[in-house]
């Protein structure tokens, strides 16, 4: 039966590769970045909140500092609701930071906490959670802006908060993180990781795209235009100096492995609301059930045991 199943897989990809050619015009399309979403790119004509221009994507820089705010997010599971913002912060600067919260139209700010995670690897830089409590006089924002403390009153740009709600039921069962793609050129792989996570039971797949080649984006257009692949832009490059590897003695730079920890840390809070399960996974590695068909049978099984 598992040699049928490995024939089967095999014969599946190698249909998939031999068609990509043919439907190259009909299906796909160019993808570009878009600008003003890149890392705080300012938009003369765009959605504003409070009268303040509103900047959606990873890597707004904060004012001065070297701060880079990756996503803002709803958290529910507290007594009381609280934002997070999941960011990029330089560890040796000392800083405090406050919230500028959008409430029907009018600004209300807060104090904010944060705190760095711990594992940095020894980078300069490393991811932080900076927390804003929401009062009494804004229970329900719409946007918030990071702020230094002494420059709250003049925000240039808020961040929409995702999260806002909860569901009645998660519109996924997985969803897999994956982070970086970076000068990818590996066609043959990602088809094949494409496919065995969709046999595994995935839904969703929020790929972290630094860049890729020609190919390589043709085959993500393919699947972004399937609901199947989220592309998140990840230039954090063009701001900070990314290691190639993990160990900074080896792989110089100031930021851990192209910024691998944040862009995780996003996904969880992005898809906490949204998928029963999130994945954080590498395209070359596979999580494969031994006595199950995928993961939504393998998941029960684990919870016996584990809880």
């Amino acid at each position: 039966m598992r040699i049928i199943l490995v024939i089967f897989c095999l014969g599946f990809l190698f249909f998939m590769l031999i068609q990509l050619p043919f439907f190259q015009k009909p299906v796909y399309h160019k993808y570009t970045i878009p600008a003003p979403k890149a890392f705080g790119v300012q938009v003369k004509d765009g959605p504003k909140a409070c009268g303040v221009q509103v900047k959606d994507g990873p890597g707004i820089k904060v004012g001065n500092l070297h701060t880079y705010v990756t996503g803002s997010y709803m958290d529910h599971r507290f007594r009381e609701k609280e934002i997070k913002t999941i960011a990029i912060v330089l560890r040796d600067e000392k800083v405090t930071y406050r919230c500028v919260m959008c409430c029907e139209g009018r600004n209300v700010t807060s104090p904010a906490e944060y705190t760095i995670h711990s594992n940095h690897f020894g980078f300069e830089y490393g991811t932080a959670t900076i927390t804003c409590q929401i009062n009494s006089s804004c229970s329900t924002p719409t946007h918030v802006a990071i702020t230094a403390s002494e420059i709250s009153n003049s925000i240039t740009s808020f961040q929409p908060i995702r999260n806002r709600d909860v569901p009645a039921v998660f519109q996924y069962s997985f969803t897999v993180c994956i982070s970086v793609m970076y000068d990818y050129k590996n066609v043959l792989g990602l088809v094949q990781a494409m496919e065995m996570f969709r046999l595994l039971g995935a839904q969703r797949v929020v790929i972290y795209k630094t860049n890729c080649d020609s190919d390589t984006q043709k085959v993500l257009d393919y699947y972004v235009k399937r609901g199947f692949v989220e592309i998140i832009p990840w230039t954090i490059k063009k701001h900070i100096n990314v290691s190639s590897g993990w160990r900074k003695a080896l792989s110089p730079g100031q930021l851990h492995y192209y910024g691998q920890i944040p862009a995780l840390t996003d996904c969880v809070y992005r898809y906490m609301y949204q998928s029963r399960y999130v994945a954080l996974h590498d395209m070359d590695e596979f999580i494969l059930p031994l006595k199950v068909k995928n993961w939504m049978d393998l998941l029960p099984e684990l919870e016996k045991e584990h809880g």
